[in-house]
């Protein structure tokens, strides 16, 4: 689905929600996200990976989903997250109010630059990017699960780089 497909529904939703209107349409390049919604500035995202390698219902959901946050935050003055509110304006706008991220897309997503895994229990967690830290010079981190969420020397944490 290419971006204009998407503007287009955006257009058709700020013309029938006029709460909307202050919310400006953008493309992210998250890799693990779909879309988000941000109030202060009011602006709406969905990510490009999401647009190029899903299907255009996926696409159109997970902007509908964005607009079900703006529209609570505006109707509320604060973002019930995915509460009742949230529900109601999803089935408001014509969704249902799952979040799709635990589905199809997953397969799709694209594959991370770096996997992380724990020496002790072997759990493997995903990266696009290293973080940055104390000890990112020397590339070592530790199992945040094992070290009580610090740094510690004996749950070094194996990297791989996939690509």
């Amino acid at each position: 689905m290419d971006f204009q497909e998407v503007v287009d529904v955006f257009k058709e939703l700020r013309e029938r929600y006029p709460e909307l209107k202050r919310y400006s349409l953008g493309i992210s390049y998250g890799k693990k996200t779909l879309g988000w919604c941000q109030n202060r500035p009011a602006q709406i995202k969905i990510s490009m990976y999401h647009m190029l390698g899903s299907k255009s219902e996926e696409v159109i959901h997970t902007l509908k989903h964005e607009c079900a946050h703006a529209l609570d935050y505006e109707e509320m003055g604060y973002s019930s997250g995915h509460g009742a509110n949230w529900s109601k304006w999803c089935g408001i706008l014509g969704i249902n109010d799952s979040r799709l991220h635990s589905g199809a897309y997953t397969e799709k997503r694209p594959q991370s630059k770096y996997t992380l895994t724990c020496p002790v229990y072997g759990k493997k967690s995903q990266r696009h990017k290293m973080p940055k830290g104390r000890h990112s010079e020397y590339r070592e981190y530790s199992c945040g699960s094992c070290s009580g969420r610090t740094f510690n020397r004996d749950y070094i944490l194996e990297v791989t780089v996939n690509y």
